[in-house]
């Protein structure tokens, strides 16, 4: 069973060796160690899933610096942090979030061009059908002949079932640019 942040590390723990700068999202190490240079502020290295977010290394383990830069700040871990502006390596705080675990997967964001969650195209009629899902259930929101037009259906549908304005916002900013 893999531990969580909160079960590895108290805020004790991380304060006593590390400090966070909420303006900027850097860090600095306050206690002294091998290898470490005291009061150099950093933001961590590519870590995660796909080299996406900021982490380093602390007590030998490999961590998320914006879960780290959420328990300094509040001084409690919570569920799941959301970055607000959709960056994944800005961890200001006034660009963090606590969220519950369904919050944070109404984040998602489409890898690719090619597979915009929630839309499709019907080959057999050359339309894109669109629909939504949330908590075990799918809605139809129909067919169209433009692509636009389905994915706006599917983000007024978001919005009704109270997604956050973020979500899929690169979406959409994908089909404009």
């Amino acid at each position: 069973m893999k531990l969580k942040d909160s079960d590895r590390f108290s805020y004790e723990d991380v304060a006593s060796q590390l400090s966070y700068f909420p303006e900027t999202g850097e860090f600095a190490w306050v206690a002294p160690r091998r290898g470490r240079k005291l009061g150099v502020k950093f933001k961590g290295n590519h870590a995660g899933e796909r080299g996406t977010y900021s982490g380093f290394t602390f007590c030998g383990m490999q961590v998320l610096a914006h879960r780290f830069a959420y328990l300094l700040y509040h001084k409690h871990w919570p569920e799941y942090v959301d970055h607000i502006n959709g960056d994944r390596k800005d961890n200001r705080i006034c660009n963090l979030r606590a969220v519950s675990k369904q919050e944070n997967q109404r984040n998602f964001t489409p890898r690719s061009r090619k597979s915009i969650a929630g839309i499709r195209l019907r080959k057999d009629c050359n339309r894109w059908e669109a629909y939504v899902g949330g908590r075990g259930k799918q809605q139809y929101l129909g067919m169209f002949t433009d692509e636009w037009d389905a994915i706006c259906a599917r983000q007024s549908a978001l919005n009704a079932r109270g997604f956050h304005p973020n979500h899929g916002r690169a979406l959409c900013d994908k089909i404009v640019a």
